[in-house]
């Protein structure tokens, strides 16, 4: 009797744990100051386990120097959106020699499954790191936008970075 009811225990427990999914639409656009040109910017997104893009478009716009990024996403619920980095490619001399030097802008969120929003993120010189929050309040949600001149003021622990990217084109 006490292996049936602890057997019928572990049914209902494995019936009782699940997680939950879903997906949105995903629509974002990133600015850039005039001294990084589209042209040279590359985007990156970091691989997850629990969210990724099932379909993806970027589109260039020169006019205001740039990118939208539309498609879909499918999430896990818990699991953030994935670290957006993007790289401009430039190059510098040393001793006569050119050498790759890449600039890197990072859009990183934290609470939030999916973006979807017709206002755009500006990255600056001064702006190297924009990190959206989502933060319980009162029974709603509030998103917090923090800028950061560079990755390093950005508290660790805020990060979400795994060992893969995906180029997005």
């Amino acid at each position: 009797m006490k292996k049936q009811a602890l057997l019928m225990l572990l049914f209902l427990c494995s019936l009782g744990y699940g997680q939950a999914s879903g997906s949105n639409e995903l629509k974002l656009t990133l600015q850039f100051d005039w001294k990084f040109p589209v042209e040279k910017i590359k985007i990156y997104s970091f691989e997850k386990k629990g969210n990724y893009l099932e379909k993806i478009n970027c589109t260039t716009d020169h006019s205001t120097n740039s990118i939208t990024i539309r498609g879909s996403i499918h999430y896990i619920t818990g699991v953030n959106f994935p670290t957006l980095v993007c790289c401009y490619e430039d190059f510098v001399y040393i001793d006569n020699s050119p050498i790759e030097k890449n600039k890197l802008f990072y859009f990183i969120t934290n609470g939030l499954q999916s973006v979807a929003t017709d206002k755009p993120f500006v990255f600056t010189e001064d702006v190297g790191v924009i990190e959206i929050k989502r933060i319980q309040k009162e029974g709603s949600y509030d998103i917090v936008i923090n800028t950061y001149p560079e990755l390093i003021f950005t508290p660790m622990n805020r990060i979400p970075f795994t060992n893969t990217t995906l180029r997005l084109k």
